[in-house]
């Protein structure tokens, strides 16, 4: 790769290809200082030579990189930057880039952003896993299903036509959702045969975690989640090992209450911190029903996602619902929604008490 990158090689298509595969490498160890610095040359090299396909996939493979370090944010950045250069690297890299956008902003509670990300690449089987996503968070759990099942039928032994058949680490992040779709709609057998389809690895071990929760097996699920926990923090995934403990917190509720609060409230201090909105919501709200306040100290804006800050900020400013949705560009009823949620994790119980906290968040000068 150095020699590569040094111009020791005379075919800028094999330093490109030779690039891509350390980038890979880097992403799939989860290497972030390493990937931080192969990611710079490869950049200084696509800027010389005109690559952009280089380009693109070296911030895609960065932006995974930055989210299995818990860094949402720098991500995003990463895709953005990407997404802007993905014309010139082909339609399969633009979409690439539209779904791993997707999953960033859905990770980070920007849900209806996500939607669009989704429709933009729709039919890709690069979209699959975000499509399902959006679905999941939707609540539509039988749609998130059959979009998983379309890209994974062949492993999960339900072969059909014109299903693309994946496997190893590439079906991974599918399989995992399907677990969670499956669970979701009450079909525990059906998670069961798609977790036992997973690479061996901590998704692997929090699917079977999951299934076992689900299936009545408390001790198995403890003893699973607790090895899925421990996988992910040797392998340096804090917002999985934070998701792998709200898991771990809900199997240990009726045995170890303490433990449980433990580690839901571990969980929340990494999602918080890595501004996941969902997953730390999914996290507090497990704390209240442990009767322990799910976040301390005051409440500011950084509990909300960015569309529950402009929203907040509209209410602030004396708008109503159908005023709110006409000048986002949304429904009312999901204007509605947006300010149950507003008011909930606020913890106020009318618009007037959002306004004023809203006006105490306002910048002085």
């Amino acid at each position: 790769m150095a020699g590569t990158l040094a111009r020791e090689c005379a075919r800028h298509e094999t330093t490109a290809f030779t690039s891509c595969e350390m980038l890979d490498a880097c992403a799939a160890a989860g290497d972030l200082r390493r990937a931080t610095q192969w990611c710079r040359v490869a950049e200084e090299f696509a800027a010389r030579y005109g690559s952009p396909y280089l380009y693109v996939r070296c911030r895609v493979l960065y932006g995974a990189v930055l989210v299995r370090a818990g860094e949402l944010a720098r991500a995003e950045a990463e895709l953005r930057a990407a997404l802007e250069a993905a014309d010139g690297a082909g339609p399969l890299w633009r979409a690439q880039v539209l779904a791993a956008l997707a999953e960033v902003r859905l990770a980070r509670g920007g849900l209806e952003e996500a939607e669009v990300l989704v429709e933009r690449c729709a039919g890709h089987p690069a979209a699959a896993a975000a499509a399902a996503g959006v679905r999941l968070a939707r609540g539509d759990a039988a749609g998130a299903a059959a979009v998983l099942e379309r890209r994974c039928g062949p492993a999960v032994g339900r072969p059909a036509d014109g299903m693309v058949s994946v496997a190893g680490s590439a079906a991974v992040p599918a399989l995992a959702l399907l677990v969670r779709a499956r669970l979701d709609l009450g079909d525990v057998a059906g998670a069961a045969a798609a977790a036992a389809c997973m690479e061996a690895g901590g998704e692997a071990t929090l699917a079977a975690g999951r299934v076992a929760l689900a299936a009545g097996d408390v001790a198995g699920a403890v003893d699973a989640l607790e090895r899925a926990v421990s996988r992910f923090v040797l392998d340096e995934d804090p917002l999985q090992a934070a998701r792998a403990r709200v898991e771990l917190a809900r199997a240990l509720v009726s045995s170890r209450p303490q433990a449980a609060v433990a580690a839901a409230r571990a969980a929340l201090a990494c999602l918080d911190a890595a501004g996941a909105g969902p997953d730390a919501d999914a996290a507090a709200a497990l704390l209240r029903a442990l009767g322990v306040a799910g976040r301390t100290g005051p409440r500011g804006l950084g509990v909300l996602s960015e569309r529950e800050q402009q929203v907040l900020r509209l209410v602030g400013l004396g708008l109503s619902n159908a005023e709110i949705a006409e000048r986002l560009h949304i429904s009312p009823k999901t204007a509605s929604h947006h300010v149950s949620h507003v008011l909930t994790k606020l913890g106020v119980r009318n618009r007037a008490a959002a306004a004023a906290h809203a006006e105490a968040q306002r910048p002085v000068g």
